[in-house]
């Protein structure tokens, strides 16, 4: 990696070094002719002259520059100047300087791709290492916890697989299947894809029946390293052997007519002007062997099956569509004036026949989902100043609930209890929870200043005090006691959410307060909860979660998203493929439009084109789900759009340049408002809804609001039974019940008598004993090692065997055994009543078993430990008390 690194800073330098010196020469050159370069030449100091004196100085320089001088004399010279200096130039221009231009474009031509080419793969050099060293950690982790990572899954299966034959992929797993259906197939991966492909070929060598089910103009989930290409052309080149069959569907039965008629024209359009669009971007120089396979045409393939006709069913539905685009030069200003549109024109949807629950906002972000609906929620832009409801993930996640946030807010005090903001915020609240059937009218500044409010916050704080303790589940359901009846029944479901949250939290990672709050300001506090889909609500959802459905009043306010996301700094992993820079075989760049002049050109024109069909195909997505009425809303800046960045750009070249459409407009395009209609949002007949109506009534349940949601106090809730109650009970002792227990368990994991501390904490730990019990067990416990006939037992001098099993006719498994070279000794621990005739023949059966084993002198013992008594057992006779 070092040598590595050293070659691509030494490109660099090499080719930043070589430039200075050209600036220096030419410097050289001006100053022998006696020219001032930033007086003498065309436009002075900001002339493109002064680009010598930048390369000498090591400034940052216009590379154009050096390009336009090259062969150009009347770019040097100035009109105003005297005859003589213009005749200079010339001289200097004659003499060398040009010459050197010329060497120095040259120089680039030959030297910048390379040179590009190490800057790229530097800037995020030490980035890869970093990469490689958490991934080894993670490695390391997953194997210390014996955990797997889901996203490893496909990985491990292609390992497992490895392009085996089918019987043996079947004989492996232990099923067989003969017909295969892939459905949503542009969003297979093509580690998928490698994976049952022997399958799908076994299936088919055997003439039976595969199908897979897909739309390329559909794939809108790369992120999640779906390849539309699969289903575009490499199943038909896996599978030609067989013969394939491509079916497309071609009526849309969702769609009314203007909708259909609007989407097939505009699609056709979109997808020749972008694929023209991706064909000037490609360099001018670049060899054809550069760019990817299928890069002049792939984006109008895609979209070559895009017309779909209308069934003769659907002629009479006339349908809707609009276009409004919103002067406004920046984003912000866009948002605001979209949202007040957006929230207008749902007003006039349901006053013109349709229900709330007709209607769909569709966005792209989900910071969009949350303006939009916050607006839909306050009423401040709707004309009547009405509230409308709205069902979308951001008004359902976790941090929109008031009673969650103050749960949260506690846990967070808790934890921090010197934030003076969140014990405001706390004693605010609070004390409003507090009153809420308090007929007084509540006033903020006497929670802070008034005595008595002052004594009920201590009082509270004693409260949390007390309860911090707790486990992290229990703490959150103490808090959740603290709210009033009514909030619980109000937001039942949100906060039954978080405990949810919390306990799967706990199950899955240590229950620590500080990490759960980590991963609440992570990613919990945007978990949403879930809802009945009967709920008559404007439904607010990003484009990608409303993939598959249909709506039949669609709205998209903001229609502006980038074509290309190369200003957001993505990674695209290259290959190298020429020396020295594939010493590595993958390397991180910064996805940006410089790499069209490195040795990565190839990918990042791939990824530009594939940028493209995403959102091309986000478009698509967007604009099909409408049954009845599409309404989006775009951005016009003051000046026109010169190239296609956003789709608001692509929509204006789609309505005002005509000239490239091969088809007439459907509708209507007023150049004034800058609008396009087609059709009335009048909304179709309800004969749907009155069969939905039919459908609900026959369904054999119901829908019930939950009650208040129950709490129990932490000691009423769950009890744990100890063990130890009964340890030093006279009578348990007597018995010889759970005493004997756990005094076996302890001389168990004592092999020696130093591990005493060790055995005890063990059994504190496991809560066996607590810690008054630890005390006296280790009292007794050094009075009983401390017998001279025990002391040479627990010295180490013997291989000691606790609890170990003798495998006989019956299966044996004395105390202890302790194995020494000429003698085996046998004990077994007593703590109950002596019974010696019936304990010695216990005894005894150990040490034949021992004895037929071949061991030595085998001797048996007895010990009465907590009457501190020793009986040997005689193997031949049984004998009496020894000590």
């Amino acid at each position: 990696m070092n040598s590595y690194l050293s070659r691509l800073h030494q490109i660099i330098r090499s080719y930043e070094s070589e430039l200075q010196k050209y600036g220096e020469k030419g410097l050289a050159l001006i100053n022998r002719y006696n020219l001032e370069i930033s007086k003498d030449f065309n436009n002075g100091s900001r002339g493109k002259m002064m680009v010598f004196l930048k390369l000498a100085n090591e400034e940052k320089y216009n590379e154009a520059h050096i390009f336009s001088l090259y062969n150009n004399l009347d770019s040097w010279q100035k009109k105003s100047n005297p005859a003589h200096i213009n005749n200079t130039i010339e001289k200097v221009y004659t003499g060398g300087l040009n010459d050197l231009l010329g060497q120095m474009t040259g120089f680039i031509h030959e030297r910048k791709r390379e040179y590009l080419t190490a800057k790229a793969i530097i800037k995020n050099f030490y980035t890869l290492g970093i990469i490689n060293d958490v991934n080894q950690k993670i490695l390391e982790i997953s194997r210390e916890q014996n955990v797997f990572l889901l996203a490893g899954t496909n990985h491990l299966l292609s390992r497992i697989i490895h392009e085996d034959e089918a019987p043996f992929i079947y004989e492996r797993t232990g099923t067989r299947y003969e017909h295969y259906m892939i459905d949503e197939f542009q969003d297979t991966s093509s580690l998928q894809y490698a994976n049952f492909r022997p399958l799908i070929w076994n299936s088919l060598a055997q003439d039976q029946f595969a199908m897979l089910v897909g739309d390329v103009k559909q794939s809108i989930y790369r992120w999640r390293n779906s390849d539309w290409t699969l289903l575009a052309e490499q199943v038909e080149k896996d599978f030609n052997t067989f013969g394939t069959q491509v079916k497309t569907l071609d009526t849309n039965w969702r769609s009314s007519r203007n909708v259909i008629a609007f989407n097939n024209g505009f699609f056709k359009h979109a997808a020749r002007a972008l694929q023209a669009n991706l064909n000037n971007k490609a360099p001018n120089d670049i060899p054809d062997e550069d760019l990817p396979e299928g890069f002049d045409f792939q984006i109008m393939e895609a979209y070559q099956d895009v017309v779909q006709k209308m069934p003769s069913g659907k002629t009479a539905e006339e349908g809707h569509v609009s276009f409004s685009f919103l002067e406004a030069d920046r984003k912000e200003d866009f948002q605001n004036s979209a949202i007040e549109a957006a929230v207008n024109h749902i007003h006039e949807l349901i006053n013109n026949g349709f229900a709330i629950s007709d209607i769909c906002v569709l966005v792209r972000k989900r910071n969009e989902g949350t303006a939009i609906t916050n607006a839909l929620l306050s009423g401040d832009y709707h004309p009547e100043n009405k509230t409308l409801p709205v069902i979308s993930n951001e008004t359902l996640q976790l941090s929109s609930s008031p009673a969650v946030l103050f749960i949260i807010n506690h846990l967070k005090f808790i934890q921090n209890p010197d934030d003076k903001v969140l014990e405001s915020f706390i004693r605010l609240h609070w004390e409003r929870h507090q009153r809420e059937n308090s007929e007084s009218q509540f006033n903020a500044s006497d929670v802070f200043h008034d005595p008595s409010r002052i004594r009920t916050w201590e009082e509270h704080l004693a409260f949390l005090s007390e309860k911090q303790t707790f486990p992290l589940y229990d703490l959150a359901d103490e808090l959740v006691r603290l709210l009033p009846p009514a909030i619980r029944k109000e937001q039942g479901i949100y906060i039954q959410t978080l405990l949810n949250s919390i306990n799967h939290f706990s199950s899955r990672e240590t229950a620590d307060l500080a990490l759960f709050l980590d991963e609440w300001d992570k990613s919990i506090r945007y978990d949403s909860v879930m809802v009945p889909e009967n709920q008559n609500a404007i439904r607010v959802m990003t484009i990608h979660k409303a993939k598959g459905l249909e709506f039949k009043a669609v709205v998209i306010p903001f229609c502006n998203w980038e074509l290309d996301a190369s200003r957001q700094q993505n990674l695209l992993w290259c290959k190298p493929q020429k020396a020295p820079f594939n010493q590595l075989e993958l390397v991180p760049v910064d996805y940006e439009k410089s790499l069209a002049d490195t040795c990565f050109a190839k990918e990042y024109l791939q990824e530009l084109m594939h940028q493209y069909i995403d959102n091309l195909n986000l478009m698509y997505v967007a604009f099909t789900r409408a049954r009845h009425s599409l309404t989006v809303f775009c951005q016009r800046k003051k000046k026109a759009p010169t190239d296609l960045v956003t789709v608001s750009d692509l929509l204006w070249f789609h309505f005002t340049s005509r000239e490239t459409d091969q088809e007439a407009l459907p509708g209507s395009w007023d150049e004034g408002s800058f609008k396009y209609l087609s059709g009335q949002p009048i909304p179709e007949k309800r004969k749907e809804e009155n069969k939905e109506k039919n459908r609900n009534e026959r369904r054999p349940f119901k829908t019930h609001r939950l009650e208040t949601i129950e709490t129990f106090s932490f000691r009423e809730r769950i009890s744990i039974h100890s063990e130890s109650t009964e340890y030093f009970d006279d009578e348990a002792v007597e018995k010889g019940a759970s005493y004997g227990k756990i005094m076996h368990r302890l001389f168990e994991m004592i092999e020696v008598r130093s591990d005493l501390n060790n055995a005890l904490k063990t059994l504190w730990f496991e809560g066996k004993i607590n810690e008054f019990e630890m005390a006296q067990i280790r009292k007794s416990m050094e009075k009983w090692l401390s017998k001279p006939e025990v002391q040479s037992w627990f010295d180490g001098s013997c291989k000691v065997l606790s609890e170990v099993p003798i495998l006989d006719k019956n299966i044996h498994r004395p105390d202890r055994v302790m194995l020494r070279k000429d003698e085996t000794i046998v004990v077994d621990y007593k703590f109950g009543k002596e019974d010696t005739i019936q304990h010695q023949a216990q005894v005894k059966g150990y040490m034949k078993s021992i004895k037929n084993m071949g061991h030595p002198n085998v001797k048996g013992y007895i010990w009465y430990v907590p009457h501190d008594e020793i009986v040997k057992v005689d193997y031949e006779a049984i004998q009496g008390k020894l000590f």
